[in-house]
């Protein structure tokens, strides 16, 4: 960790600063970013998505989340890289990853890494919406 990053948080920053739950979404797919972001707007979240996971570490400190969406296979940093680098900061913040592939072991090696679960594209929003429900509480 870095001298002028902030500690590691157990509690997620937006809870902390008493907002409403905001979920953040990295995916380097345009549409799917887009319409997850319009999805959780409609239900009552806010939400914010970044392209690329190198983006979302850049504006970590402007990005309070209670749950971040996280694409496993990105162009640059992969999602399991960008969770890494994400705990430095955000140590409680649940990680729910998405991923077009459907290799076997790959649930075990997200949550292995971290993540709370795998879902595969295409995301059924109902069982998104439950998961984090589920993880944020």
């Amino acid at each position: 960790m870095s001298n002028n990053a902030p500690p590691p948080v157990s509690t997620p920053p937006a809870r902390q600063a008493g907002r409403r739950t905001t979920v953040v979404i990295v995916d380097d797919d345009d549409a799917v970013r887009t319409s997850l972001v319009r999805l959780l707007k409609v239900i009552g979240y806010e939400a914010k998505g970044y392209a690329a996971g190198e983006t979302f570490l850049a504006d970590l400190a402007g990005a309070p989340a209670d749950c971040v969406i996280l694409d496993l296979l990105m162009p640059g940093m992969e999602g399991d890289r960008v969770l890494a680098r994400m705990r430095d900061v955000w140590a409680g913040v649940p990680v729910i990853f998405i991923t077009g592939t459907d290799e076997p072991g790959i649930q075990e090696r997200l949550e292995a890494a971290g993540g709370c679960t795998c879902l595969i594209k295409p995301v059924d929003p109902r069982r998104l919406v439950e998961v984090i429900r589920a993880v944020v509480g």
